[in-house]
């Protein structure tokens, strides 16, 4: 079979390709700077539950977190999920479930995000998970590897095209019948990647507590700390931003959110959210004048 996903609103940055919603070089090909729209997955699959190949565009499983809202606990998304790591590959992955508990995925792609480029280059992607059956543990471990070009926070600080690589070491537990906890410690680094052409290294953690209240409420809690040893992975997104990186220092953020499901085919998520940044002198909020910032947001989600 295949599945084909498209995508129209405000995050569509994090869905677009180079090669297709951009050009080549980068540069936008029909998105406007605010809503756009993206094809974040297009691809065929050939094979069984147990083992299968999809070849096109897919989501990267490096990570925790991902771009379409019901996949998420949260309204609001990580800094991991929006600076450290690919959000799409396109390319061929191998999909094999040699037990209830055990999964592995193998792949090559053309980089992040990426289907044509000025320099294409083959990379790796590789993810293995294993489940408890007994007990309702997880853990999982994927990296992906290859040339990327260096212009990571929207500013090439040392042009060129090295090795750009990215792991993913998650754990869950569950404490409780209704306490569900998920660590989760990444890293990525470039080659040559620093202003000083040094390797730029970006470094994190993310935990997430949550609770069922009852089986149409859930609580939950996700603190993150995020550092930009560099300054080369939190930048522009667009244009018009005022912050202007590059941010060295360390981000965290505090989120706290409910999950309420009236009915079974609605969800809403209210959310509060507090970041802080220590670090260089740059600021990274409130239009480049503060460190801190607090916000209060919501969706709902209606499945059809």
């Amino acid at each position: 079979g295949g599945r084909v996903d498209v995508l129209y609103g405000e995050d569509f940055f994090l869905a677009e390709s180079i090669g297709m919603e951009k050009r080549p070089d980068g540069s936008a090909r029909w998105n406007p700077e605010y809503y756009g729209s993206a094809i974040p997955q297009a691809y065929l699959s050939f094979g069984s539950q147990d083992i299968s190949l999809q070849v096109g565009h897919f989501y990267s499983v490096v990570g925790y977190e991902g771009l379409m809202a019901p996949d998420n606990f949260f309204y609001s998304k990580s800094y991991s999920y929006q600076f450290a790591g690919p959000f799409t590959h396109w390319g061929t992955q191998l999909n094999w479930n040699p037990t209830q508990a055990l999964s592995v995925n193998l792949g090559l792609h053309n980089g992040w995000d990426a289907l044509d480029r000025e320099e294409d280059n083959v990379g790796f992607i590789g993810k293995v998970r294993y489940d408890s059956l007994s007990t309702g543990c997880w853990s999982s471990f994927a990296i992906t590897t290859g040339d990327e070009f260096n212009d990571s926070a929207g500013v090439a600080l040392n042009p060129g095209v090295t090795n750009r690589s990215r792991y993913s070491l998650l754990f869950g537990v569950p404490l409780t019948c209704n306490l569900d906890y998920v660590f989760h410690h990444w890293l990525g680094s470039q080659e040559e990647g620093a202003a000083d052409g040094s390797d730029a290294v970006w470094v994190g953690i993310d935990q997430y507590l949550t609770y069922s209240l009852s089986d149409q409420t859930s609580v939950g809690a996700r603190f993150e700390w995020f550092r930009d040893e560099d300054g080369t992975r939190v930048g522009l997104n667009r244009a018009s931003n005022p912050n202007k990186p590059p941010f060295v220092g360390d981000f965290y953020s505090l989120s706290l959110g409910v999950n309420y499901a009236p009915c079974c085919n609605v969800m809403v998520r209210p959310e509060i959210r507090s970041d802080w940044f220590d670090g260089s002198n740059s600021l990274p909020f409130d239009d480049g004048n503060d460190d801190n910032q607090f916000m209060f947001g919501f969706d709902v989600i209606v499945s059809i």
